[in-house]
């Protein structure tokens, strides 16, 4: 990225405001601030910080200001002094994850649906981009969601454009085990339809929510299972993923099984599960009746 394209996103480090700390991680604390009487998400690079880490934070600016879509967190862009830091859209109501274990929260297939096209719309902004970025963290926490219910897909910190320079990179397994591809666990390159087995995870997420009217974590069901590192391996191994209710509308079940499919090559594309969104969307419409009563009272 050249210089001039770089001060596009250069912020004036003064002209933030910060109002209260909203969460911390291992790079960095995110605070929800003012920029220019706008609420904004700031995130701030730890002061004792090694060179790698403050790339990894400018590889994410590069990610963010490259891709502009309502399905991405908006980037106001980056500021060097007083503090390395970036400037986000606000999403009042957190993460997805946050918003599925909010136990007042009735979850309707209606709002389900929806979140499921805005979180794989969001996606299909990466995998179109020229060159393609490839999110390689995708969970239900790194999904926002906005005071008026639309999601956002964020945190880039582990993205990368699909890229010869990337190669070694990408054939390292990175990300959260419960929504790591299986190929991963052998060391092959990352590629778009591992981003989609992620996907298909916090689709096993949003409609278990529905159903069961409360949040499980992905594999909670197995009791053998003990630490996180165990899910990969089996995943890999024994094809083991999340029980499916079955409640489930089959048209959901057969996406999630599509999104979560151990060859990488048979997944679905993202306009191809939008396509497949759509037709539940409309299933449900026809027969709502028979889609509430697979909610358990």
């Amino acid at each position: 990225m050249s210089n001039s394209q770089n001060q596009d996103w250069v912020l004036d480090g003064k002209e933030l405001e910060y109002l209260k700390k909203l969460g911390s991680g291992t790079s960095g604390d995110v605070y929800k601030g003012l920029y220019r009487s706008k609420h904004v998400a700031i995130k701030v690079l730890k002061e004792m910080t090694e060179d790698k880490e403050r790339d990894e934070f400018k590889k994410e600016f590069k990610i963010l200001s490259a891709v502009h879509d309502p399905g991405i967190v908006y980037f106001y862009g980056a500021s060097f002094k007083p503090k390395l830091c970036m400037v986000m859209e606000y999403c009042a109501r957190g993460s997805l994850y946050h918003v599925l274990k909010e136990e007042s929260l009735d979850l309707s297939w209606e709002r389900a649906l929806q979140m499921a096209k805005e979180s794989t719309g969001g996606l299909n902004a990466l995998h179109t981009n020229d060159p393609q970025i490839l999110h390689r963290d995708l969970k239900s926490l790194n999904l926002l969601v906005t005071e008026d219910w639309h999601v956002k897909v964020a945190d880039f910190g582990l993205s990368r454009f699909d890229i010869a320079e990337a190669l070694e990179t990408l054939k390292q397994m990175r990300g959260t085990f419960a929504y790591c591809s299986p190929e991963s666990y052998y060391g092959a390159k990352y590629t778009l339809r591992s981003d989609i087995y992620s996907l298909g995870i916090i689709f096993w997420e949003l409609f278990n929510r529905v159903i069961k009217k409360q949040y499980e974590q992905p594999y909670s069901e197995y009791k053998s299972i003990n630490f996180d590192f165990q899910i990969i391996i089996q995943a890999a191994k024994d094809n083991l993923r999340p029980t499916t209710h079955a409640n489930c509308p089959t048209i959901l079940a057969d996406l999630i099984k599509a999104c979560v499919h151990k060859d990488n090559d048979a997944r679905p594309n993202c306009d191809e599960i939008l396509e497949v969104l759509i037709e539940a969307e409309q299933e449900y419409k026809a027969n709502k009746a028979k889609w509430d009563m697979a909610i358990l009272n």
